[in-house]
């Protein structure tokens, strides 16, 4: 049988549209005279699922050559029937209801029973429609003067039935006078009230000659059914708004705990969130880290594997209560008293006041090779092992293999490995087939699987609450990691990433991750980065892009240099001498002040005087030095150098790059974006250049507004009521203190806060009390942004019941507040151990601060 697909496109000349039909990529062709209207015939056999969706490829005289533009929303699917089918299609962009069609809208916070359009018979008109967001109860109907749509009557409207994320289908029972169909789309709420989508009356020709049965020789066979898809109805409703927590997984505290917060944890904090009326828990990167055993290990963002989760969150309980009644675990009184003696001390750990994280993962790490050698037979037997093996060998082997030999010459540095320290095809394989390493490796995948059981069950209780879990995923990965030592031609090994001297750090900053080879990365269609959102997409709904700025431009210092301030931006367009000559910052054409020739080391060391640092990939191309005008060079130079100097500093930094780094942006971006489901949330902060928000804005990813942080410069503080829907709001983040933290900072800045923003009179309060901390929650639930996620810290020091945890004075959190905050940046040596001070169990009880956070949020509309 064939499908016709057709679809209306503007392009621009040299542009490509293509069908993607079950993976296959089939090319379309103009229909007709019209350029924008393309058309593909595919051959399929009937009665068959099919999926497809339809994008753009870019050509040279379009704003971005090369570019992919995706679709929204996923695959479409159809179940055929017998006929040959016509769906005139609608390209379904990133519009403004793009962002509800992503999973924690469609799967979490709207969720319908769907089922796919199938085609019966093979024939009769369907009409399909976009309208995401629907409330449960709530239904979508057609509505029309043809009699099969009920004459404008609504209550014979045709009911349409979802048919997957976000859209809904109807087959329309016309008949053979009918010649066009005129109706509308309505929204029935569930207490009976009629919503009528805005704009004209829609109106379709209906090819009648072509759907019904036709006879031929004396049989009857099926005529062509035809799909009309529509990408949107306006029912005029307001966007909605949800509220949610930020909180690492190992701040995360239970009754009886093991030292740190675990994945099933996470079912506790879903809870809560729920009796508070939250619908998102933000947490920090879970991917492992395990590198040299120490306290550097604390460090979430410094991933040595994208794909593998960090042992550190196992709750080795759960295995045994899930082998509890096997025969194998008849024989774990031989091991009873070094596991009780291993509870004893985790349990010792949940007691302190912070994560005791080197002593934590020591003993976890001793209590899974226990429980390795008492069930790894069991756990390799169930189905459930064999279909996440299927579905993971491809990383799992070489993570393991990385893991032993990081133990077996006791450093990650694959460099010291010796014959092991270049990984060579099939080498994970090969390690496996050895005794030597066999059992190690398989201790790895045991691990790693009982991580992705446990959280794989947390995620899906949270969502049965209601409740989407925003995962995080770090901007770079370990330079001693797998993900370098099997695929090093993806990096740039000789840089670190960083950050140029910011709010956070007046020296800058040196992550010591390698910066990404994106030229390499581009060849293969960003796969690395395809797998890793994949991976992350099975159990998180929502990402925070960490350093988001780093897909446009990378701050990279050359390895071995510590200070960020020496680094430059990669990619960039460095000025040649000639350029500097022409801006008027050198004298004569070809020589230097001294009359010397104008090379490399002349322009370096005489004619620059350290105001500029030479392209480490272009000789002779130069970069200003980023805080140049700050420097002891810079103030000896007379008035009119001075001048030349910082035009080419502030073109630099500020206009020269906006179009480059714009389009380089688009080309990843666009691709990584679309790779899965997951709602893209941004972490803009810092330095942005000014393509940063129209990018964002173009593939619907969400800012992110601090109020201390403001994106206008001109600006103190920034104001909630003018952030946009497209956004997270919140007070804070984990590389900043605290509300009641940032109080104390600076008096002077407190006090303008309290009395330009709060409006209050007098002197501003010493301690940020529970009743400043509400009212600067309410303002920014109050804000037109769709996620309002605050820390965990801020929510707490709200509560007004003084007494139950260990509150200080006037009811305020009794918690230092240094011992707040999460992270300093500017160390790079800091311990990540914040623990929140009560229990998840004690917070679910608390009804009478439950009850005041639930009536905020739903005083604020969300």
């Amino acid at each position: 049988m064939k499908i016709t697909f057709s679809i209306n496109f503007r392009t621009s000349p040299g542009d490509a549209v293509f069908l993607l039909l079950d993976g296959k990529k089939i090319r379309m062709y103009p229909s007709g005279r019209c350029r924008d209207d393309w058309k593909a015939v595919a051959e399929v056999s009937p009665w068959t699922d099919i999926r497809y969706c339809f994008q753009i490829e870019c050509g040279p005289s379009s704003p971005i050559p090369g570019l992919v533009m995706h679709e929204t929303g996923g695959e479409r699917h159809l179940t055929t029937g017998n006929g040959d089918i016509s769906i005139k299609c609608s390209w379904q962009g990133y519009d403004n209801s793009a962002l509800l069609l992503s999973d924690p809208f469609t799967k979490i916070f709207f969720p319908h029973k769907c089922h796919p359009l199938t085609l019966e018979e093979g024939r009769g008109i369907f009409l399909t429609v976009t309208v995401p967001a629907v409330k449960t109860g709530d239904s979508i109907l057609v509505s029309g003067e043809n009699p099969c749509l009920g004459r404008w009557n609504t209550s014979e409207a045709l009911r349409m039935e979802p048919c997957e994320a976000g859209r809904w289908a109807a087959e329309i029972p016309i008949r053979e006078t009918d010649k066009r169909l005129v109706f509308k789309f309505i929204m029935k709420r569930g207490n009976g009230e009629i919503v009528w989508e805005n704009g004209d009356n829609r109106v379709l020709d209906i090819p009648v000659q072509d759907i019904h049965v036709q006879e031929q020789g004396g049989d009857k066979i099926p005529g062509t059914s035809c799909i009309f898809e529509f990408s949107s109805a306006d029912f005029g409703q307001e966007p909605p708004r949800f509220a949610g927590t930020a909180v690492p997984v190992f701040s995360l505290r239970v009754r009886d705990g093991y030292g740190i917060g675990d994945f099933s944890c996470i079912k506790a904090a879903a809870d809560w969130l729920h009796a508070t009326g939250q619908h998102i828990l933000q947490i920090l990167p879970v991917n492992d880290t395990t590198a040299n055993r120490t306290w550097d290990d604390s460090y979430p963002y410094n991933v040595i594997s994208v794909m593998a989760l960090n042992p550190i969150y196992i709750n080795p309980s759960l295995i045994r209560n899930a082998f509890k009644n096997t025969l194998r675990n008849a024989f774990a009184g031989d091991k009873s008293t070094e596991i009780e003696a291993l509870e004893s001390g985790l349990h010792d750990s949940d007691r302190l006041g912070y994560v005791d994280y080197e002593n934590v993962a020591a003993l976890k790490d001793k209590y899974i090779r226990i429980l390795f050698g008492m069930y790894a037979s069991e756990t390799f037997a169930t189905p459930d092992f064999k279909e996440f093996w299927g579905k993971n060998c491809g990383w799992l082997l070489p993570y393991a293999a990385f893991c032993t030999l990081r133990d077996e010459y006791a450093t990650p540095d694959f460099n010291k490995w010796g014959e092991y320290s270049e990984y060579l095809p099939n080498l994970a394989e090969k390690m496996f087939s050895m005794a030597r390493f066999h059992d190690r490796m398989q201790l790895q995948i045991f691990t790693q699987y009982h991580l992705h059981a446990q959280l794989s069950e947390a995620v899906s209780y949270a969502a049965g609450k209601g409740i989407a879990i925003m995962g995080d995923i770090p901007i770079g990965v370990n330079p001693h990691g797998v993900d370098t030592w099997c695929n090093p031609e993806c990096f740039n090994m000789g840089f670190s990433a960083g950050a140029p001297p910011d709010y956070f750090s007046k020296d800058g900053q040196n992550w010591g991750f390698p910066t990404y080879d994106w030229d390499r990365m581009a060849s293969d269609g960003y796969s690395w980065w395809k797998m890793r959102l994949k991976k992350m997409s099975e159990y998180f709904s929502m990402y925070r892009i960490d350093h988001i700025l780093g897909f446009f431009r990378i701050w990279e210092i050359p390895r071995g240099v510590s200070s960020g301030m020496y680094g430059h931006f990669y990619p960039a367009l460095p000025y040649s001498g000639e350029e500097l000559r022409s801006a008027g910052f050198l004298s004569g054409p070809e020589t230097g002040t001294d009359g010397n020739a104008l090379d490399g080391k002349t322009l370096g060391e005489k004619t620059l005087g350290g105001l500029f640092i030479e392209d480490p990939r272009a000789k002779g191309f130069y970069h200003p030095l980023f805080n140049g005008p700050d420097t002891l060079a810079f103030k000896t130079l007379d008035n009119k150098i001075q001048k030349a100097y910082m035009r080419l500093h502030d073109d630099f930094f500020y206009r020269r790059h906006n179009g480059f780094w714009k389009n380089g942006a688009m080309l990843k971006l666009s691709e990584l974006v679309s790779a899965t489901g997951m709602t893209a949330c941004a972490e803009d902060l810092g330095m942005i250049p000014d393509c940063v928000p129209e990018v964002l804005d173009s593939l619907k990813i969400a800012s992110l507004e601090i109020q201390r942080m403001p994106k206008n410069p001109a600006r103190e503080f920034a104001d909630p009521a003018g952030y946009p829907y497209l956004s997270v709001c919140s007070t804070g983040t984990h590389d900043v203190s605290t509300l009641r933290g940032w109080w104390k900072e600076d008096p002077e800045k407190t006090q303008r806060y309290y009395e330009n923003v709060l409006g209050m009179p007098g002197k501003a309060p010493d301690e940020c009390t529970p009743e400043i901390c509400s009212a600067i929650i309410s303002a920014h639930l109050q804000s037109p942004s769709a996620f309002a996620v605050f820390p965990l810290q801020d929510w707490l020091a709200t509560f007004r019941y003084p007494g139950r945890y260990a509150l200080g004075p006037h009811g305020t959190n009794g918690t230092p507040t240094d011992e707040e905050r999460i992270n300093d940046p500017a160390n790079p040596h800091h311990h990540w151990k914040y623990r929140m001070p009560v229990t998840l169990e004690s917070l679910i009880e608390d009804t009478y601060n439950n009850l005041s956070i639930r009536n905020m949020i739903e005083d604020s509309g969300r």
